[in-house]
């Protein structure tokens, strides 16, 4: 799963350069990574309650 993240992360970045600035694009894979890793670990935690 990294790997693929690896692999698929310039080419979002590349996209994003597009119609944003640096820094906005580095600020949208930020937030957008931390939400992801705020959902998979409610979704842990969650699955531990049940």
């Amino acid at each position: 799963m990294s790997q693929l993240g690896g692999s698929v992360s310039p080419y979002v970045i590349g996209f994003l350069l597009q119609y944003y600035n640096f820094p906005e694009t580095l600020l949208i894979i930020g937030i957008t990574s931390m939400v992801l890793v705020i959902i998979g670990a409610a979704l842990l935690f969650y699955r531990k309650i049940t």
